[in-house]
């Protein structure tokens, strides 16, 4: 110890460990959970940290989280190629969620709730560039039984219901646009008008 910082010194593989748990049985210490900084590179300028834990009674413990050199954090990847990398295996009939919000609340007065927020925001306008924004991007591909749902919505329970709310800016669709329901456009779609599609006089436009 030294002017409170506290140094755990590695091995010749320039690695150095962190157990956390009980007192292991018969010196196994795999039982534990680990924390390990490991140097990347050969001057030991570069170190990631790396995060284990235990499962079962293996006598093994796995990697589940990486936090690289660079301060990518990676789940289930050891080469984080984003700030946030996830990824996974799945061969079970179980379903598989890698990113999973529930938000529980009796009263939240007008204040809104986002279970998930993602935003991209070009803030210096004095420059320029040709690449795209994506507040979300979503694909799903592969080959296989099955559905494919780049994104999917679902929105029940409130006086207003969108599964989709798109705000500002155009619509685009490359290929059919499949619809079980009404659509309006121009205006909000209500059953009691019936027929499938609603358009306001004068808001529809054909060329």
């Amino acid at each position: 110890v030294s002017q409170s910082r506290y140094l755990i010194k590695g091995d010749s593989n320039a690695s150095s460990r962190l157990w956390l748990g009980p007192s292991p049985s018969n010196g196994n210490y795999d039982y534990c959970a680990l924390i390990e900084s490991v140097n990347t590179a050969s001057s030991n300028a570069s170190a990631d940290l790396r995060f284990y834990t235990h499962r079962n009674a293996s006598g093994t413990v796995s990697e589940r989280m990486r936090i690289g050199a660079t301060g990518n954090v990676g789940i289930g990847s050891s080469t984080p190629s984003g700030l946030l990398s996830i990824q996974k295996s799945w061969s079970s009939s179980n379903d598989f969620k890698a990113i999973y919000s529930n938000i529980s609340t009796d009263d939240f007065g007008t204040s809104n709730i986002y279970a998930g927020y993602f935003k991209t925001v070009l803030n210096d306008t004095g420059h320029s560039g040709s690449g795209n924004r994506f507040g979300i991007y979503g694909e799903a591909s592969g080959p296989g039984f099955g559905g494919m749902y780049g994104v999917y919505g679902n929105a029940n329970g409130g006086d207003v219901n969108w599964a989709g709310y798109f705000n500002q800016g155009n619509v685009g669709i490359v290929n059919d646009l499949q619809v079980e329901g009404g659509i309006g456009i121009g205006t909000y779609y209500s059953p009691d008008f019936g027929g499938s599609v609603l358009v306001p006089d004068g808001s529809l436009g054909v060329s």
